[in-house]
C-alpha cells in the first residue's frame, strides 16, 4: 500500500513526506483526517518557502561571541571584549569602526 500511496503523490506533484504525514495523524473522520493532512502539507511548504527566501537572500550569517577569539585581533586600550559584548558603546553613542579582511576574523577596531 505505501508504494501505491508514493505512487500517486509523485503522480500527482505532491511531496514523499505526506506519506510519512499520514503515518503519524490520528482523527476521528475521513474529512479531519484529510483536513490534517492537507494543513500540514502546506505547513510544510510554508516553512520550505522560507527557508528558500532566507537562503536566497543572501543574509549575512549571524555570528556570535562563542568562536570569536579577541587574542587575533587589535583593540584600543579604552575597549575591552566585554565593553564589545556587554554593547556599552551603544550606551555613551560612541561609533565603533571595524575595519580589516572579510570573512578572516582579523579585523581591526576603532572606536570614536
Amino acid at each position: 500500500m505505501t508504494e501505491d500511496i508514493l505512487f500517486y503523490l509523485k503522480k500527482l506533484r505532491l511531496n514523499r513526506s505526506i506519506a510519512k504525514m499520514s503515518e503519524e495523524i490520528k482523527a476521528d473522520s475521513h474529512q479531519e483526517y484529510l483536513l490534517k493532512l492537507l494543513l500540514g502539507e502546506v505547513k510544510r511548504r510554508e516553512e520550505a518557502k522560507m527557508a528558500r527566501l532566507v537562503k536566497s537572500s543572501g543574509f549575512y550569517t549571524l555570528k556570535a561571541f562563542d568562536d570569536f577569539r579577541f587574542d587575533e585581533v587589535t583593540l584600543p586600550e579604552s575597549v575591552t571584549p566585554s565593553y564589545l559584548k556587554d554593547l556599552s558603546f551603544m550606551d555613551t553613542n560612541t561609533n565603533l569602526v571595524m575595519y580589516g579582511n572579510v570573512g578572516t576574523g582579523y579585523d581591526k577596531y576603532l572606536v570614536m
